[in-house]
């Protein structure tokens, strides 16, 4: 959501952003298949790439049983299929690499077979037409390969694949829109045709998966960091395949590998997993039919990973299926708008961060115009609508993994900003795809000073045998901004984070401190005799005493016949209550 609204109050309040971050949308999770009028026919070995310039994914070529591979282009923009027709094309040919050169602006297609040869040839996209470009020394013909843009350096990876007479390779390249350069490296993935190939933009990495030499399949990860190839130990990791395809999602951080086939091709695989960076994990719920060579891309402007086409051991397919992102971006309140203040704000983001911009806007009836500031440098790629900031971008840093940051802005002492509502959004611009998030939230400025918090937290497990882990959650009021925990209640602070966890290793009884602060005061909560460590630790609050194992007769006093009797194999701890 952008808001709309302006205040002629705008020059009280300057924000300066100096965080960066790449952003995420909000959907659900799952495969959705789309249903389109016009769709490419049927078809499999036809490698799809994103164009970030222009939000479109891109598909040319591919085999679909007839004797002559095809030579079309589609694109694909979310809602429909559109076929793109040029007199100049590539020759048809399925096996091929497509990958997006986001620095240039062009999808860059190599090889392929042709239905008759393996080809070295190198063409280029750019929305418009076709154009071959004449390389000096380009890589051996090949079909059947892994490619994929390094957006880090700016070069197109390839590596491996199938070679005229057969021959299965192991050669890395790379391709830097003027030559294409082997790079030499002593430890690299075993020759293998099939391999899914993607970069990690978050962790700067060209991610590798499986493949196949003919004699066995691989189940191996590894990476490759423009240097260097290194193999991945992956205790979990997806069952060895051939021509699974993967894309990796920078909003939320991961790789997705889906599909493949088994040696002889007489099976295929309906999994997905995702890639970390670290790990595999499989992804649960139903995906799409089970196919091997299918095309598959990110669209990083929509958040979705989309999927054409493919087969199975009897059949082609041409259906369309997107899987949305697992992951959301988050604005909560950290430090309130108070008049006179500073108000924070904390940004959750759980994938790679670059170039986030805050923006503020003050909302209210009485000013309901806006006006749009254009993001510096791309005035073509979105507008950040806003008032109260200043925002400065530097492309240069960038922030790996998932993380948080916080930002500020002081609320001017004028009492003319009481009640008004602030409309806070991180705007993320990702440099390598251009693909712009929001993630925002809604304050109210209040008149100040607000009290101090009031100072709460639960605790979970509160008994068991050592080490007992116990999560602590903070759930004091009154917006505190740092925190103090004691437990054991020693006088030591143990932990200054606001949700911590902390290891018993000893037995014994442990009452809990906390102290929460705001920028006007403390509040002070001891939880005596919470946490309870060690086997049958008695509760000394009821003055229990160890009772040996036996036999058990319980009824009411005076009374002959016991009401119930229970044998008990086990020591146990009674405690009573005396009223008076």
């Amino acid at each position: 959501m952008q808001s709309t609204h302006s205040s002629p109050l705008s020059p009280f309040v300057r924000l300066v952003a100096l965080v960066l971050a790449v952003a995420a949308p909000v959907a659900a999770q799952g495969w959705v298949q789309r249903t389109t009028a016009g769709a490419p026919p049927a078809r499999n070995s036809s490698p799809a790439a994103y164009d970030v310039y222009r939000g479109v994914t891109v598909l040319f070529g591919g085999f679909d049983g007839a004797s002559t591979p095809r030579s079309d282009t589609w694109e694909w923009n979310g809602t429909v299929w559109n076929p793109r027709v040029t007199l100049l094309k590539p020759a048809g040919r399925w096996g091929h690499g497509l990958a997006f050169d986001s620095k240039r602006g062009k999808a860059v297609l190599f090889g392929g077979y042709d239905g008759s040869v393996m080809r070295n040839d190198t063409w280029e996209w750019d929305g418009t037409s076709w154009q071959q470009r004449s390389v000096a020394t380009p890589p051996p013909a090949r079909g059947y390969f892994g490619m994929t843009y390094d957006s880090a350096r700016g070069v197109v990876v390839a590596f491996g694949g199938v070679g005229n007479g057969l021959a299965i390779l192991g050669d890395t390249w790379e391709y830097d829109g003027a030559t294409w350069t082997q790079r030499a490296t002593a430890n690299a993935p075993s020759a293998r045709r099939g391999v899914a190939m993607a970069f990690d933009d978050v962790r700067r990495q060209t991610v590798l998966f499986g493949g196949g030499d003919g004699a066995q399949l691989f189940g191996d990860t590894w990476r490759w960091n423009g240097s260097l190839w290194s193999q991945v130990p992956t205790p979990t990791a997806p069952p060895a395949r051939q021509e699974g395809y993967m894309a990796f999602d920078g909003n939320c951080g991961r790789a997705v590998l889906y599909g493949g086939a088994n040696q002889g091709f007489t099976s295929d695989f309906a999994d997905a997993w995702a890639w970390n960076g670290t790990g595999w994990s499989q992804l649960t719920g139903a995906t799409p039919p089970a196919r091997h060579g299918a095309a598959m891309a990110h669209d990083a402007q929509r958040g979705q990973f989309v999927v054409f086409g493919g087969r199975d051991a009897s059949s082609f397919a041409a259906d369309t299926w997107e899987l949305a992102p697992s992951c959301s971006r988050t604005m909560t309140t950290v430090a309130p708008a108070v008049v006179g203040q500073t108000a924070q704000f904390r940004y959750d983001y759980p994938g790679a961060a670059g170039n986030l911009h805050f923006c503020w806007t003050l909302v209210t009836p009485r000013q309901p115009a806006a006006f749009a500031v254009p993001i510096p440098g791309f005035p073509s790629i979105g507008l950040c609508r806003v008032d109260l900031f200043n925002v400065l971008l530097d492309p240069a840093q960038f922030l790996d993994g998932s993380g948080a940051l916080v930002t500020a802005v002081p609320i001017p002492n004028n009492s003319a900003f009481s009640g008004y509502q602030f409309d806070v959004q991180s705007v993320d611009l990702d440099l390598f795809t251009l693909a712009l998030r929001w993630a925002e939230t809604d304050v109210e400025a209040t008149t100040g000073p607000l009290a101090a918090p009031v100072a709460s937290f639960t605790a979970t497990p509160t008994s068991g045998n050592a080490p007992l882990v116990v999560q602590f959650t903070d759930t004091s009021t009154n917006f505190p901004s740092s925190w103090q925990w004691d437990f054991n209640n020693d006088g030591t602070i143990d932990s200054t984070q606001q949700n911590p966890s902390w290891t018993y290793t000893s037995n014994g009884v442990y009452s809990v401190r906390l102290v929460a602060t705001n920028f006007v005061g403390s509040g002070t909560v001891t939880r005596s005799n919470l946490v309870f460590v060690g086997p049958l630790l008695p509760n000394p609050l009821l003055n229990m005493v160890p009772i040996a194992p036996g036999t058990f007769q319980m009824g009411q006093v005076g009374v002959a016949e016991p009401v119930h009797q229970v044998t008990l194999s086990a020591p146990f701890w009674m405690g009573k209550y005396e009223v008076t």
